[in-house]
């Protein structure tokens, strides 16, 4: 990425950051499958959702046992969201984001990648599932029991929202479901 070097020697936030070797040592070998092509990925990252906080717009979460680690779905585009992506490398306490993937791509295997989109499809369609299951499970024990008093409703919001939040779909979408669904 052209402007990785130049935000590393410009140092704008107080020369504070470690260098490009510190904030990117992640190996190719270990990157999450769900990385989208492009210079930055990340590998054996830690997965403390520190992406939603400094990177919102670039980086997810696995939810697997094996790829919990964050992964980048949008590479940045300019400046400012480099500085975002870099920020958020940073704070990852297993140091596994790396920024070499153009060294390592090669158009066979974005052709792979590509090949394999109905895999990533799959996988953002799975979060969707289990929130409508979970509301239609809310809405069988209401119906049944007549449990779900507006107390009850709001811990159900307050369940729904968390397993969003854990699922990486945004609130509004997510209030929409929940909106669209419910029966109680």
């Amino acid at each position: 990425m052209q402007h990785l070097p130049a935000m590393f020697a410009a140092r704008p936030w107080d020369g504070l950051w470690p260098g490009p070797d510190l904030t990117f040592p992640g190996k190719w070998e270990d990157r999450n499958w769900r990385n989208v092509p492009g210079p930055i990925y990340g590998a054996m990252t830690d997965g403390c959702w520190f992406g939603r906080l400094y990177a919102p717009r670039h980086v997810l979460y696995g939810d697997d046992v094996h790829d919990e680690q964050e992964f980048l779905y949008r590479q940045p585009r300019n400046v400012h969201e480099l500085r975002d992506v870099i920020v958020s490398a940073q704070a990852d306490p297993y140091v596994g984001w790396g920024c070499d993937g153009d060294t390592h791509r090669t158009p066979s295997l974005v052709r792979d990648w590509w090949r394999d989109r109905d895999r990533s499809r799959d996988w953002i369609t799975v979060g969707e599932r289990a929130l409508r299951d979970l509301v239609a499970d809310l809405n069988t024990i209401d119906s049944e029991y007549g449990l779900i008093d507006t107390i009850y409703r709001e811990q159900a919001w307050d369940a729904f929202q968390d397993l969003a939040g854990r699922l990486h779909i945004p609130e509004a979408r997510a209030s929409e479901w929940f909106d669209e669904d419910r029966r109680f």
